[in-house]
Order: C-alpha cells, then sequence, then structure tokens
C-alpha cells in the first residue's frame, strides 16, 4: 500500500495511477478512482506486488470535486517518482 499525501487544496475525490515509464510516455499499468483521505489524511493506493517488476515508474495523483461538469478534466497534483529494485 502507497500512502499518498493530498496536499493542502481538499477535493472530494482523489485517482491514483501508477505508470510503468518505458520510452518517452509513461504507461498507465493501474488506476485507482474514488479516493478519499483516511489514515492521518493520506490517501492509500494499495499496489499489487506482482504488478511491480523492477524499473522505473510514475505514481500520478489528481484531485477533482463532484460538482465539477464532466467535461472539466481533474486537477493534477502530484508525479512522484518510484523505482523498483
Amino acid at each position: 500500500v502507497l500512502l499518498l499525501d493530498p496536499g493542502f487544496t481538499q477535493y472530494d475525490v482523489y485517482r491514483a495511477s501508477l505508470m510503468r515509464e518505458q520510452g518517452a510516455e509513461p504507461t498507465p499499468i493501474l488506476r485507482s478512482a474514488e479516493l478519499t483521505p483516511t489514515y492521518e489524511g493520506l490517501l492509500a493506493f494499495a499496489v499489487p506486488g506482482t504488478n511491480l517488476a523492477p524499473g522505473a515508474y510514475q505514481v500520478e495523483l489528481e484531485g477533482r470535486n463532484r460538482d465539477w461538469p464532466a467535461s472539466r478534466a481533474s486537477d493534477s497534483l502530484t508525479r512522484t517518482p518510484l523505482t523498483v529494485r
């Protein structure tokens, strides 16, 4: 389980994406939507160990409010590099 810090701006829901770095653009391999802060105000992103072969990854976190129109994109909050050895 990765614990992600949503930062200071509050959103109704969050989405986390695990992306493997391959070539110019990272490839999404796992997404979890509708995350809400729990333990100590952090977001718990469950990542099965079978998804983590050795290599370079990024974890992207986005925030969104429920009253936003569907046409409005979520706010991109962070992209965190992650290396699995």
